[in-house]
């Protein structure tokens, strides 16, 4: 995903149409393994899923527990589960059935 949704503006044939990201992409949703997490875990700061996330605290922040909170804006991307630290990561993605 990214900011400019370039490939849908160049595309010549019109088959990729520039239409707004939370309508148009829907490949999944982030799943949190809180016993993994280095936030909820450790007691870490981490915010790399969140920082990284090309959508914004429409998809995921922090809930009022301080821990990670993937809501309803998660189009499923993978970025989260790419940048988080962890290895295997905490936050992986569930693909749209």
């Amino acid at each position: 995903v990214c900011d400019e949704l370039a490939c849908m503006k160049a595309c010549p044939s019109g088959a990729l149409a520039p239409l707004p990201v939370a309508t148009l992409i829907n490949m999944g949703t982030a799943r949190m393994d809180f016993d993994r997490c280095i936030r909820t875990h450790d007691g870490d700061e981490c915010r790399a899923c969140i920082e990284h996330c090309p959508i914004g605290e429409t998809a995921i922040g922090i809930d009022d527990k301080g821990a990670i909170d993937v809501r309803e804006g998660c189009i499923g991307c993978g970025v989260c589960e790419h940048e988080c630290p962890t290895d295997p990561a905490s936050i992986v993605i569930v693909p749209q059935a």
